[in-house]
């Protein structure tokens, strides 16, 4: 009797195992993990090229496939006719989970018809060595960090993510202003020099001393220094420079 109960439910089994699970009516992702597997870029497999209004497709889109929820977000678009690529910045309301990125761009090359959603605020196109680039800031809490992605054969690939660096990171954004230290700006000011290199530049207030949590009654910083964060462009690597001006923290 036991051997021909194990026998129906194995018989069962391998039945179920060959039956095609039913797919729902949504928008397929097609997910591309870069080198680090840090990251996932998704390659959206939607037509953009006979929608009229893009923007309003593509929150629908977002909410419905992504989200899939009803929280609010705001959709700003940025064209550039020189690469003929249209830029999607999606930012999530502050009520949406704290488990989500609150911001992220959708990269629609106009030409292919190809569309890429990725979890950065869009910052800048940009061209070094003939090769076409993407960069942008990733938030974490109060920090924000920079990435950039190489434009090649109609994909992305990630190819510098400042939080990689630095033993905690290389931070070009921070957002609060009661700890012990605050940067001025909040997100220092980005700069392109050379033909192989970028800079995040700014100021820098330091509240405690060494070992010592800062007074609240402290508004007034112990010292003031400039900061100047270099990477360099090399053999499609961008490396952080020693000369930078930047301790790390």
């Amino acid at each position: 009797m036991k051997i021909k109960y194990i026998t129906i439910v194995l018989f069962l089994f391998i039945a179920s195992s060959w039956i095609e699970p039913i797919k729902k009516n949504t928008v397929k992702r097609e997910k591309v993990i870069v080198d680090n597997n840090s990251e996932t870029i998704n390659k959206l497999n939607i037509d953009l090229k006979k929608i009229r209004n893009k923007k309003q497709f593509l929150k629908k889109w977002f909410l419905e496939n992504y989200l899939k929820s009803n929280e609010g977000i705001l959709i700003t678009e940025i064209k550039n006719k020189k690469y003929s690529i249209s830029v999607f910045n999606i930012n999530l309301s502050n009520d949406s989970p704290t488990s989500l990125n609150k911001k992220y761009s959708i990269i629609y090359f106009e030409k292919s018809n190809l569309s890429f959603l990725i979890p950065i605020e869009f910052n800048k196109i940009f061209q070094f060595n003939k090769e076409q680039m993407i960069g942008g800031y990733k938030e974490y809490r109060e920090y924000e960090f920079y990435h950039i992605y190489l434009v090649q054969h109609n994909t992305l690939k990630l190819v510098m993510d400042t939080s990689k660096d630095c033993n905690y990171g290389v931070k070009v954004g921070y957002f609060r202003d009661d700890y012990c230290l605050e940067y001025v700006p909040n997100r220092l000011k980005f700069e392109i020099y050379n033909n192989n290199e970028i800079r995040f530049v700014g100021k820098i207030k330091y509240y405690c001393k060494p070992n010592i949590d800062r007074d609240e009654n402290n508004l007034m910083p112990l010292e003031i220094k400039n900061s100047k964060i270099i990477y360099k462009y090399s053999k499609r690597k961008w490396i952080f420079q020693k000369e930078s001006d930047y301790k790390c923290w």
